[in-house]
């Protein structure tokens, strides 16, 4: 956390404005990144685009959605713009992902492993689904993590 406000909050000399939100958006995507998916990603100013940007796409989509008429929705949803967004916004995720997983999965079992919430899906996708537990998945489960997370603490925080 020192780390992140350092960054996002550098010493000044003088009267500096900022954005509250806006700030506290990225110091809460940066730590929460890093109980999420370690140190390997936390940092990443893609990693941060996609989590922080995530809720506001899946807003987006559900309104484009909610706006077409009951029975079109399984025909032509998949189709709206707003909903090819988020599907790249998965790609990117997975893409950011992939090569840790796979790092962490060829650790050897004297290894130490990485002590987040990445591991933890991954041990149990491991468990449950073997060999098919896959970088996707686990980028689909990190983006709800970050659905959940991080729009909710910044605004709790900007408020006070």
């Amino acid at each position: 956390m020192q780390r992140c406000f350092r960054a996002e909050l550098p010493p000044c000399d003088d009267w500096t404005p900022i954005n509250v939100y806006r700030t506290l958006l990225r110091i809460v995507a940066r730590v929460s990144g890093r109980v999420f998916v370690g140190p390997e990603l936390c940092c990443n100013e893609g990693y941060l685009d996609a989590a922080i940007n995530y809720t506001v796409e899946i807003m987006y989509a559900r309104r484009a959605i909610d706006a077409m008429a009951p029975w079109k929705r399984p025909l032509v949803a998949w189709r709206l713009p707003e909903v090819k967004r988020l599907e790249e916004r998965f790609n990117q995720a997975t893409a950011f992902l992939r090569p840790v997983v796979e790092a962490r999965m060829k650790m050897g079992p004297d290894e130490e492993k990485p002590d987040d919430v990445l591991q933890w899906l991954m041990d149990d996708g491991q468990a449950k689904f073997g060999d098919r537990a896959s970088a996707r998945m686990l980028a689909l489960e990190q983006l709800g993590l970050s659905f959940a997370a991080i729009h909710t603490t910044t605004m709790t925080g900007t408020n006070a």
